[in-house]
């Protein structure tokens, strides 16, 4: 676990693939993280105009010293 004052917010995302793959690839150079799941509601439409349901958001927290090497992970985390 990451003490709440020694991380820093990587990304966000309501993916829940998109944050499995975000922490294998961190987990595969070696970067710890922790993941805050929230609840929003909410919808989402989507290509051909289908409404999704929103049901969860994934906050991704490295430690800050870890914060610009997570970013430079080629795994897509700047989509």
């Amino acid at each position: 676990m990451i003490p709440v004052l020694n991380r820093g917010e990587l990304i966000l995302t309501r993916d829940l693939r998109r944050q499995a793959e975000i922490r294998d690839a961190l987990a595969g150079v070696g970067i710890d993280c922790t993941v805050k799941v929230s609840h929003c509601g909410g919808r989402k439409s989507t290509a051909v105009g289908n409404v999704t349901p929103i049901a969860y958001e994934y906050r991704i927290y490295v430690r800050r010293k870890d914060l610009e090497p997570a970013r430079r992970i080629p795994a897509g985390l700047n989509r």
